[in-house]
């Protein structure tokens, strides 16, 4: 295997393992956005549920943490589509260096075959002569 093989291979394993994180990434991203939906129905259950008196009283304090939650989902939204369009460019370049290694490939195995034949046949025209 050629150095240009062996380098391409090692890219090729960097770019599987960008892409394992970024899908790792993406799905921490939604487990947190489904945690915030649920902390966001508690509260607005809260509110609906509670003591008119109570409800009123805290009302300030769940309306805030509802902002709150609000701003973290809308923050989670744009960094989950981020980490989405760097899936699709790690898989589309990791796709690319995939279609590359095995041209590279099948180009060294070609020319290895030909270096085979060219030596078996010396060795059939000139069968006098040393041959490893």
């Amino acid at each position: 295997m050629s150095k240009r093989t062996e380098r391409l291979r090692r890219l090729l394993h960097a770019q599987e393992q960008m892409h394992k994180s970024t899908q790792q990434a993406v799905e921490q991203t939604v487990q947190q956005k489904t945690h915030l939906r649920e902390k966001e129905a508690s509260l607005v259950r809260m509110m609906a549920e509670g003591d008119p008196i109570l409800v009123n009283a805290l009302m300030a304090s769940h309306a805030k943490q509802l902002k709150k939650v609000a701003k973290e989902r809308a923050e989670l939204d744009q960094a989950l589509e981020v980490l989405q369009q760097q899936l699709r460019k790690h898989g589309t370049t990791m796709e690319s260096v995939r279609r590359f290694l095995t041209m590279v490939e099948d180009k060294e195995r070609k020319e290895q075959e030909k270096s085979d034949n060219l030596e078996i046949l010396e060795m059939v025209t000139n069968p006098r002569a040393d041959h490893p």
